[in-house]
């Protein structure tokens, strides 16, 4: 319609805008597919969770404006160190605080909050004949919203690759399974807490890495 010039303007604008709406979607499955398929070993560096979840909230900021999202953290007044890749661990922060803003449609708050604990990994409580390790300092990063929450059903699947409870359009099921596996990566893990209606929170456990 646009190339042969037969249609009105206003209609040449619609398909204009569908036809870009469309490119973006599927440039974002070709890219999570890619992530997916090809993940690269983490670029470990120190670096300080303050400025990545900083810089990630303010470019997620426009997105959450549009739809009408308040993110909230609380600065640490001290530097809050892992071993690990910035890059990854900003793509992980996008795609928990995007899935935290896809669950409330009428708007609301994330909150996203840091906190150290002496942990073991799970699969270190189960029972073994091997010598138990000595709990480690992990850093805690917690997105927490006040979403439409998940069920228990669902909640059992989430990190499953192309699993997605989103309408058609709002995801591919790929971005909580990268995630995963990019948290797994940095020698940490990731849990999920949420009960229908009542909101979501994902918990991201990092190794904790030498303070300056």
């Amino acid at each position: 319609m646009i190339a042969t010039d037969e249609a009105a303007s206003a209609e040449i604008v619609g398909s204009a805008e569908t036809i870009r709406g469309q490119c973006r979607r599927m440039t974002s499955i070709i890219r999570q597919l890619l992530d997916f398929a090809r993940r690269a070993t983490p670029k470990s560096a120190p670096c300080d969770l303050n400025q990545i979840i900083a810089q990630t909230a303010m470019l997620i900021k426009p997105l959450a404006r549009k739809r009408r999202v308040k993110i909230e953290y609380g600065q640490k007044d001290h530097p809050v160190i892992v071993q690990a890749d910035p890059a990854q661990l900003e793509q992980v922060l996008t795609n928990l605080l995007t899935n935290a803003m896809q669950a409330m449609p009428d708007g609301g708050e994330v909150r996203v909050d840091v906190s150290a604990i002496q942990a073991l990994r799970p699969e270190q409580h189960q029972e073994t004949d091997q010598p138990q390790e000595k709990e480690k300092k992990y850093h805690v990063i917690r997105v927490q919203d006040d979403g439409i929450g998940i069920t228990p059903e669902d909640l059992n699947h989430i990190f499953d690759p192309f699993f997605t409870t989103k309408d058609t359009g709002e995801g591919t099921g790929l971005g909580l399974s990268i995630v995963y596996g990019i948290v797994q990566e940095h020698g940490g893990w990731i849990e999920a807490t949420s009960e229908s209606g009542q909101g979501s929170t994902f918990s991201v456990y990092l190794p904790a890495g030498e303070e300056a």
